[in-house]
């Protein structure tokens, strides 16, 4: 049976640097089947550090999609669960901050405008700034691909966070077909 409440941290399924830290982690579509890929994630350096556990959460487009001025009679996802938020106009750490305090579990942020494959290493304004929730970069391509799906499609998108995936060759990993190798 998989956990549904809110997680506050996770660890499992990650790849650490050449200094030892943990920056990239995964996570996998579970519903609907035909998305049901393993999505590579970076982790931002103002993140609340993951923990254990692996969660079961729904993931939903933030509105506005930018989520730079907000307050909660604004905002479309309801509290918990995975809320992914498009690039640009202000900070990451800005962005973070106001899905933190609007209730949101984890963050993803995106340049879905770009669409590329490229990661970026997400910084505070500040070497201070540090988020309660965890937060973490989606490249553009997948964020693209994910948002017109959550846009367009029917069905409601429900992720497993963190994927461990230790122990699984990675030609046995489900990657979608559009991510480089």
């Amino acid at each position: 049976m998989e956990r549904v409440q809110s997680p506050r941290c996770f660890v499992k399924g990650s790849i650490a640097n050449s200094d030892g830290d943990v920056k990239d982690f995964f996570f996998e579509v579970l519903e609907p089947k035909d998305l049901g890929y393993s999505f590579q994630i970076r982790m931002a350096h103002f993140s609340a550090k993951p923990g254990s556990q692996s969660y079961r959460l729904q993931l939903v487009l933030s509105e506005p999609a930018k989520f730079c001025n907000v307050s909660s009679e604004d905002v479309t996802p309801g509290p918990g669960g995975v809320w992914l938020i498009e690039r640009g106009e202000c900070s990451f750490i800005h962005k973070v901050r106001n899905a933190e305090r609007l209730g949101a579990a984890v963050v993803l942020i995106s340049d879905i405008e770009a669409g590329d494959e490229n990661f970026i290493d997400m910084m505070g304004t500040y070497s201070s700034d540090k988020a309660k929730i965890p937060a973490f970069y989606l490249p553009g391509a997948d964020g693209k691909r994910l948002r017109t799906y959550l846009l367009y499609g029917k069905d409601a998108v429900w992720i497993k966070i963190p994927l461990n995936l230790s122990f699984v060759p990675l030609h046995m990993v489900r990657k979608p077909p559009w991510d480089p190798w």
